[in-house]
């Protein structure tokens, strides 16, 4: 009732944007969460596994200059930060990238490359410099340090792109041509019989005699 009531104020032309912007700002925000969650997975177990020196959250903290009063106030303020960096990157994907003519008509993993491409040079040449891990988080553990980055910067570019190829798709909104509900109605509408087979009168027994 409420949605037919909210949608007699909108012609079709209308219904059809605001599902386009809903669809678009909830690719980007998912895209952008997840994404960089799976980019935190991966840069903080190498740091577990003394592949890399360098703990991002804390880095992305101070580089922001959110550095708590303790490391877990810090920890928080870096993993929001991150968070945040993601679906701004996502945002950055969604107005530009489909926009490129050569990603335009491409499919989801094709279109990841420039994300992942900007994400680690975001990371390698702009933000890690302003700490000691020097460009690229060289001096944080070497070429493994680079290399970790450089998997958590595919990871992200996978996990968000893919993400937000879905849900922009038209087969995630589409009305599902079989309806639950309905079914279970027309079950529960169909007559039942209460007899046992064996209470059945017989009908059509071969080999009964006349």
């Amino acid at each position: 009732m409420a949605e037919d009531a909210a949608g007699s104020f909108l012609d079709d032309a209308t219904r059809a944007r605001v599902r386009w912007a809903v669809r678009h700002v909830v690719a980007v925000v998912i895209g952008g969460v997840l994404g960089a969650a799976f980019w935190l997975v991966v840069v903080q177990e190498g740091r577990n596994l003394n592949h890399t020196d360098l703990d991002f959250v804390r880095a992305m903290a101070l580089i922001f200059e959110a550095e708590g009063t303790d490391r877990r106030a810090t920890g928080g303020a870096g993993l929001y930060l991150t968070l945040g960096a993601g679906v701004l990157l996502m945002l950055l994907h969604a107005l530009v990238v489909p926009r490129l003519p050569r990603f335009r008509d491409r499919c989801w993993w094709v279109q990841a490359i420039p994300v992942g491409v900007v994400s680690y040079l975001l990371w390698g040449a702009i933000m890690s410099p302003t700490r000691p891990s020097g460009f690229f988080g060289i001096n944080a553990g070497g070429l493994t340090s680079s290399l970790t980055f450089l998997l958590g910067a595919a990871a992200f570019a996978i996990v968000a792109v893919r993400c937000y190829s879905l849900i922009t798709s038209d087969r995630w909104w589409v009305d599902k041509e079989h309806d639950i509900t309905r079914s279970l109605d027309e079950i529960e509408a169909r007559p039942r019989s209460l007899e046992l087979p064996e209470q059945r009168p017989e009908q059509g027994r071969v080999g009964t005699g006349g």
